[in-house]
């Protein structure tokens, strides 16, 4: 049982917004304000920042304009871990307190400087060989169970996804259960795997070399998004691609797509990059892309007078992102806005 002092110790450690959303894995997106950040809210699911996290004389707290959910920075632990601020309280507490860096002891408790959770950042995407070897460990979708069945569900052929190669890799491979992760694949308690986050898909560069993986969650949940980074890695400049798509980016192509579809979201991409999966030649790249993700160096690699079809949400983040896009190939390119069964 945790006393009110210690409560009080790690509550006084985690004063600092910009050291509680980096270890609490919110920085991705991240904006400032006078009082802290804007994040992506760990309670619904959005891709515009509505969760103000904020220091305050009492310490830090959060509030979401857009679901209303608020808070200490317990209650911000609890959102993020998916767990209940009261009933799982000691759960919530035993995990601030290893953030916080606080060592408790009988006689009187001994604060730390805090720690990173991860290695110095260097670069901006994680090790290559970390990368590389968890890609090699990972198995195909239609040979893991919970993996295919959750693909066919969405509509989506788990052999075409097996099949279809990228480069040196499947569009997607299925993550094995019960294996040690990197510190960036998960969050502070539970990895990828324990989350839910089964599927994975390499994101590739605007030179087309893969830079890091994005997790895509399989099992049901209210508190988690859809999809993961690697945590405390950026995703600004890197997409989802299929074949078509890579040997644009990497300019090897004898003859490019005349036609490109860049989509939102996962299941989205996969659904565009096995279209065509029977067929002999397919006449259009596909691009796999999340908000805030898409770079002039990525615009500047889709060929002049290609006809580019892009499909994100038909919301005001979705819109934003279109615009986003449109306005980057402004004056070299056709675009519109493509629906679910068309290309053309």
């Amino acid at each position: 049982m945790h006393s009110d002092s210690t409560k009080a110790a790690v509550k006084a450690l985690l004063a600092d917004p910009g050291y509680v959303i980096e270890r609490l894995g919110l920085s991705d997106g991240a904006r400032r304000t006078s009082q802290g950040f804007l994040v992506r809210c760990p309670a619904h699911q959005e891709r515009t920042p509505s969760c103000h996290v904020y220091a305050a004389a009492e310490g830090l707290f959060f509030k979401c304009h857009g679901c209303g959910i608020s808070g200490d920075v317990f209650s911000l632990v609890a959102a993020v871990h998916g767990l209940d601020a009261r009933r799982d309280f000691p759960e919530v507490i035993k995990i601030a307190t290893e953030i916080s860096g606080f060592i408790d002891s009988s006689a009187a408790y001994q604060p730390r400087a805090p720690q990173s959770p991860l290695p110095p950042i260097d670069r901006p995407y994680p090790p290559e060989a970390e990368i590389l070897a968890l890609w090699e460990s990972c198995g195909y979708v239609s040979e893991d169970a919970e993996v295919s069945a959750w693909l066919k569900s969405r509509h989506l052929d788990p052999v075409a996804i097996d099949s279809l190669a990228v480069g040196e890799f499947a569009l997607a491979r299925a993550l094995p259960q019960e294996k040690t992760l990197p510190a960036w694949a998960g969050g502070q308690r539970k990895n990828w795997e324990e989350l839910g986050f089964r599927c994975l898909l390499p994101l590739w560069d605007s030179k087309g070399q893969l830079r890091s993986l994005r997790a895509r969650r399989i099992r049901p949940s209210q508190q988690l998004p859809k999809s993961l980074p690697p945590r405390g890695y950026k995703l600004s400049g890197l997409v989802l691609s299929d074949a078509g798509g890579l040997s644009t980016l990497r300019q090897n192509a004898i003859l490019y797509p005349e036609q490109f579809v860049i989509v939102e979201g996962e299941v989205d991409f996969l659904l565009w990059a096995t279209r065509e999966s029977d067929a002999a030649v397919v006449d259009y790249g596909v691009f796999g892309i999340s908000s805030g993700a898409w770079t002039k160096e990525v615009a500047l690699k889709v060929p002049t007078q290609s006809v580019v079809f892009i499909r994100t949400d038909r919301d005001p983040a979705g819109d934003q992102l279109a615009d986003v896009i449109r306005g980057s190939l402004k004056g070299r390119c056709r675009t519109g806005r493509a629906q679910q069964g068309s290309c053309s």
